[in-house]
Order: C-alpha cells, then sequence, then structure tokens
C-alpha cells in the first residue's frame, strides 16, 4: 500500500514538473459597424447603428452617433438619408417601404469600412386560426394552437411564429411573452438544437406546401395558465412573420446561441449576418396577427 503511495505521490510530481504555460497570441481585431433593422411595408425607416466589442469587453455595444446612413431603393432609385434621432438611432419618415422592391442600406462612419446590405419584403399572404386545446408538456401548461396558412407560391416563405397571453380581471392586466414549441415535421426548430421546448419563436419554411394551403400547430406555454380562475379572461395574440432567408438564419443562429449550453468544450458560435465588412441584419418581413379568446 506505502508503494503505492508512493508511485501515485511521485507521478503527482512529474505532471507538475511537466506543466508549460502556452503562450496565446493577442487578438486585436478592429471594431466594424454593426446595423440592426427590420423593414415592413409603412413603417419608417429605423436603423440601429452601433460598434462591435472585443470579446472580452464588459460593455455589450456602443452605439454610434457620428454616422452617415443612407437607404436607396434599387428599383426606382431614390435615395433616402436617414437622421440620427439620438442612442445610434437613424430614421426618416419618407419614402416608405413597400413590397416588391429592393433595397440597399448604407452605413458609414468616421474611421470605419462602410457597410452595405441588401433587402426586400416578402408578398403578403393570410393566416387563419383554427383551434386550440389545453396541455401540459414537460409539466408545464400550455395551449396548442392550429394555425392554416395561406402560402404564396410566387416566393420561398420563411416563417417565425411568436406568442403572448393577455390575462384580464377585475384587478389587473397582464401581458407576457410566451415561449414556445412545435413538432411539425416542416419546423427548423429541430435543427437549431436538441431541447427545442422554450424558444422565443417557432421556424417554418414552406419547402414541402409551397402556394398550398398548410396547417401548422404551435405550443405556446406560460406560467400565466398555472393558476387560471374562472373570472380570468385569457387571450392569445399570435403574431405570424414572413421574413427573408437571411432575416430567418439570422434568428435561427440567434436562438441557437440563446439556447447554447456553456461548458469548457462548447464550440465558440457567431450569429449570422449578411452585412459586407461589418455585422447585423437587415431584413424585411410581412406580419398577419392574430387575437385569439381562449376563456
Amino acid at each position: 500500500m506505502r508503494i503505492n503511495f508512493f508511485l501515485a505521490l511521485s507521478f503527482f510530481f512529474v505532471v507538475l514538473s511537466c506543466e508549460k504555460d502556452i503562450p496565446f497570441p493577442e487578438v486585436s481585431t478592429p471594431p466594424v459597424l454593426v446595423a440592426n433593422a427590420l423593414i415592413t411595408p409603412d413603417s419608417i425607416w429605423q436603423i440601429n447603428l452601433s460598434k462591435s466589442m472585443p470579446i472580452d469587453s464588459s460593455i455589450n455595444f456602443e452605439t454610434v452617433v457620428t454616422g452617415t446612413v443612407t437607404i436607396e431603393n434599387l428599383t426606382t432609385n431614390q435615395l433616402i438619408q436617414l437622421a440620427h434621432r439620438g442612442n445610434g438611432i437613424y430614421s426618416a419618415n419618407s419614402f416608405l417601404p413597400e413590397q416588391g422592391h429592393m433595397y440597399q442600406l448604407s452605413a458609414q462612419a468616421p474611421n470605419f469600412l462602410t457597410i452595405t446590405a441588401t433587402s426586400a419584403i416578402p408578398k403578403a399572404f393570410s393566416v387563419q386560426y383554427l383551434k386550440g386545446e389545453k396541455s401540459f408538456f414537460k409539466k408545464e401548461a400550455n395551449y396548442l394552437l392550429d394555425l392554416a396558412i395561406k402560402d404564396n407560391e410566387e416566393e420561398a416563405n420563411f416563417y417565425l411564429i411568436e406568442a403572448q397571453y393577455l390575462l384580464e380581471n377585475q384587478n389587473h392586466s397582464i401581458l407576457e411573452n410566451a415561449t414556445v414549441f412545435s413538432f411539425d415535421s416542416n419546423s427548423s426548430n429541430e435543427s437549431i438544437v436538441a431541447d427545442h421546448s422554450n424558444f422565443k419563436r417557432s421556424f417554418l419554411t414552406d419547402e414541402n406546401f409551397n402556394g398550398q394551403n398548410y396547417t401548422t400547430q404551435i405550443g405556446a406555454t406560460s406560467a400565466l395558465l398555472e393558476n387560471l380562475s374562472p373570472e380570468d379572461h385569457l387571450t392569445a395574440i399570435i403574431s405570424v412573420k414572413s421574413i427573408t432567408q437571411d432575416g430567418y438564419e439570422y434568428y435561427k443562429s440567434l436562438t441557437r446561441f440563446e439556447n447554447l449550453e456553456e461548458g469548457i468544450f462548447t464550440e465558440p458560435l457567431s450569429v449570422f449576418s449578411k452585412i459586407e465588412n461589418g455585422y447585423g441584419i437587415f431584413a424585411g418581413y410581412t406580419e398577419q396577427r392574430l387575437e385569439i379568446i381562449l376563456q
């Protein structure tokens, strides 16, 4: 027993003596501009402009207030100049976004490369509520909601589905975002992370039902459903967005990042971006909203 002890102790000191510090090179990446904007028909132009920060920075982002931001309508050649309104927000209320038009975002600021991105707005679609039933999944209360989407056959469509619950009674009114899940075979949820039961939004493509009337189902979970009384009034508010593919991939990567299980062997993830010379999102969408009285 004593021999085994000394052998183990000797091995311990040998391991210590073999330790060597490995110098890692300091990575100094120049900051780039970051633009974030979603465009939809008849909305004002609004772009958030900031700059990227080092990975070890205690600041998540820093706004850029000295930028020049323009939108060019590539369909009509109109040029729209956005004005800085404060806190890195640039906006304009002229020549509002239209379906069927292609737009190019351009932003520049002193000491930064000019960034550009293009996007269009998907064509209109329709959605209808069919039925819903209360259920439990992973011991959490939810409603299973069936929705019928009339898909546009003239383009590939990428859908984001979100849900909220509005609880009202004599004492208060509470609006809460629900987490969603879907077991639809055409959903992209399962490809994002293994546990896709608590997403902020559900993902659906029309690859297998282009141009058809399609029924999908989502589950919408919320703590508001746990202790409902007969006097409570409950409304589900469903948002269905048809978004460009770039926007779809951006939100998929963001969802993957938000649901990443951290660990020492976790592979670093980056959020999808099609901004040239920078980061962020510039994407168009159309939206349909449903208010469903459940109780």
